[in-house]
């Protein structure tokens, strides 16, 4: 019992802090479940993912309230990234993923680097409102689609929602600010999140107790409801991307220690 509540305030705390930047916490849920239960990597995974998606759409659910999500984009990324994600989740399912993470490693450190040199040079002028008209929505789909649908593929490979990667993306792919792009990735990746929960249950791997699992989900869920909220009425921008580097820095570590 006691487990279960130590691992439910844990991962309400994760889920607190993730919310704010886009990112379902399936780096830290991980090494959570991990460590309290002797439960199979599997099923390890599937609980991931299943409080990832959690996460994501409270974070998602607050953003799009404050006007912060561009649904169309969203949808038109999110679709691919939900079919990627299932074919990298069935490519790398019981088998040695430690290559793929280290080159995933690689690029989190690259994009932490870039955001730090955007923090000390941040870009002047307001910021643009507003829905985009459908030839510019057209347009930034195109530039994102490729690099979004790779990100759906390889966050089901190595077993994390993706964020960290499609917040960049958005940023500088599609043109939106910082608020947009964590709504916006929030949005689309709960998509990828369900389709990879739905691959590993598929293959029997939720076989675990229904009470510790509703505890931690409502939790999880309450946490990110939580974060979201004040995030959005306290953090600016500059303050919520300066907390995405140091997620950043803190998945390269964690995918390569894995």
């Amino acid at each position: 019992m006691w487990t279960d509540v130590a691992v439910a305030a844990l991962c309400a705390v994760v889920a607190f802090l993730f919310a704010n930047v886009g990112l379902g916490g399936g780096l830290l849920y991980l090494p959570i479940l991990g460590a309290a239960y002797a439960w199979s990597p599997p099923t390890l995974v599937a609980l991931t993912h299943l409080f990832s998606v959690a996460t994501l759409a409270a974070s998602a659910w607050g953003h799009w309230r404050s006007g912060l999500v561009r649904g169309r984009l969203a949808i038109a990324i999110g679709v691919p990234m939900m079919l990627a994600a299932t074919l990298g989740a069935r490519a790398t399912l019981g088998n040695d993923a430690r290559t793929v993470r280290y080159a995933f490693a690689v690029v989190l450190c690259l994009i932490a680097g870039k955001m730090v040199l955007g923090l000390r040079r941040p870009k002047v002028g307001a910021p643009r409102t507003g829905s985009p008209r459908p030839t510019a929505l057209g347009r930034r789909a195109l530039r994102v689609l490729v690099p979004a649908t790779a990100v759906g593929f390889l966050s089901g490979a190595v077993g994390i929602g993706g964020g960290v990667l499609l917040v960049p993306i958005l940023l500088w792919g599609a043109g939106l600010g910082t608020r947009e792009a964590v709504g916006t990735a929030a949005f689309a990746l709960v998509w990828s999140s369900c389709s990879a929960l739905a691959t590993y249950a598929a293959g029997g791997a939720m076989a675990v107790p229904a009470g510790t699992v509703v505890a931690v989900l409502v939790a999880t869920l309450a946490g990110a409801m939580l974060g979201t909220r004040l995030g959005l009425e306290r953090l600016r921008g500059r303050h919520v991307r300066a907390g995405f580097v140091a997620v950043l820095v803190i998945a390269a570590v964690s995918t390569v220690w894995r």
